[in-house]
């Protein structure tokens, strides 16, 4: 009730319509819908986008280790959208250039909305016989601080060429056009335009507070209860056993 609201609605029609017609029809089935006293928002909801919260992990019991990790790619305007994107683009070319001691396989999945990759999840395979903790230590050492530390100007021209490369491809799928287009009369903000304007100190600085140790969720198998400590030492907050 909170965020489903009429101010907050955007009627998307696609087609060979007479804009006339469709705007009375829409009037004439639309016009008395109108908010209701906004409630108030629940305990414990976060606030503005970037607030820091605590670092959350759930351990599970497994036979075989395995760790997954993952951040959000808040953005509050569109110069974070334009950081974002490259940010996203950095993480895929990180993520097939990684060669991480003790870690079998790294693996990156983005998770989408309509107007840009919302999240990432980082799924962590150690090797044969490497403890999850030991696999997180050398994801640290290596692939963490390289990701942190950012692209250099010659490495943000080619980010900046996939990110527009992406932007182009939306135009070949009319659905995902429609749906960010309607995201973005939402508010959700644009960052193409400011894509040229990214310079590599401000994606670091991006970067490292998407990524620093509160912005994390963490899921580990097969490790158990006495991973606690050492999760914790990681800065990844308390560990919650299900």
């Amino acid at each position: 009730r909170r965020v489903l609201r009429p101010e907050h609605a955007v009627l998307v029609v696609h087609g060979p319509l007479d804009p006339g017609l469709v705007r009375a029809q829409a009037v004439q089935q639309l016009g008395t819908w109108g908010p209701a006293p906004q409630p108030q928002a629940s305990p414990g909801v976060s606030g503005a986008a970037g607030t820091p919260r605590e670092a959350q992990v759930l351990l599970v019991p497994g036979e075989a280790p395995a760790l997954w990790l993952g951040a959000r790619l808040e953005v509050v305007g569109p110069r974070d959208a334009a950081l974002r994107d490259l940010a996203a683009a950095w993480l895929e070319q990180q993520v097939r250039r990684a060669a991480c001691p003790g870690i079998r396989s790294l693996e990156l999945e983005l998770l989408e909305g309509d107007a840009g990759p919302e999240a990432f999840l980082l799924r962590v395979r150690p090797a044969e016989g490497v403890p999850p903790l030991r696999a997180l230590e050398s994801l640290r050492s290596s692939f963490l601080e390289d990701l942190r530390r950012g692209p250099d100007a010659g490495s943000l021209a080619l980010l900046r060429t996939q990110a527009q490369a992406r932007a182009v491809a939306r135009a070949l799928h009319p659905e995902a056009l429609l749906r960010r287009r309607a995201a973005l009369a939402l508010g959700s903000p644009d960052g193409d335009a400011h894509l040229a304007d990214v310079r590599p100190p401000e994606l670091a600085a991006a970067l490292r507070r998407w990524t620093e140790p509160g912005a994390w969720r963490a899921v580990l198998a097969g490790a158990g209860e006495a991973a606690r400590g050492g999760l914790e030492a990681f800065g990844l907050g308390s560990a919650v056993l299900r």
